[in-house]
C-alpha cells in the first residue's frame, strides 16, 4: 500500500489496523515501510498482510513483479509451486519462507525490467 508520508501513516493508520485485526509490526526489517500482520503468532496463523511504503521506494518493484506475474500466467505458476514448497518445507519459520523466495523474486523483478526496456 503506498502512502503519502510513512510518518503520518505511524499516527493514523496503526490504531485503526489494530481496531480491525492487524498487528503493527515496528521491528520489521526496513525503515522506508512498515509492516502489518493479521494473526500474529501467537494470535494464530497469520492470515493476512499489509505493507506500507512511500512513493518511489520499493512499492515499484512490488508492482513490477505484480504486473509480471499478471501478464505471464507461467511464471505466475511457478511463483505458485515455489511459495506451496518453501510453506511446507519451512512452515514453522517465516523468515526462511521469505528468504526462499528471494532469489526468485530478484529474477522475476529483472526479466519485468528487461521487457520494460525492449
Amino acid at each position: 500500500m503506498g502512502v503519502h508520508s510513512l510518518t503520518l501513516a505511524k499516527q493514523v493508520a496503526v490504531s485503526q489496523l489494530e481496531a480491525l485485526g492487524y498487528s503493527y509490526w515496528p521491528d520489521n526489517p526496513g525503515p522506508r515501510r512498515m509492516f502489518f500482520v493479521k494473526g500474529l503468532p501467537p494470535n494464530g496463523p497469520r492470515t493476512h498482510y499489509i505493507h506500507m511504503v512511500e512513493p518511489n521506494s520499493e512499492l515499484w518493484e512490488h508492482l513490477l513483479f505484480r504486473d509480471y506475474l499478471r501478464k505471464h500466467p507461467d511464471e505466475a505458476q511457478r511463483y505458485a509451486y515455489l511459495k506451496r514448497d518453501l510453506a511446507r518445507r519451512f512452515a514453522t519459520d517465516r523468515e526462511a519462507y521469505t528468504s526462499g523466495k528471494a532469489e526468485y523474486v530478484q529474477s522475476v523483478i529483472q526479466k519485468a525490467r528487461q521487457e520494460i526496456v525492449v
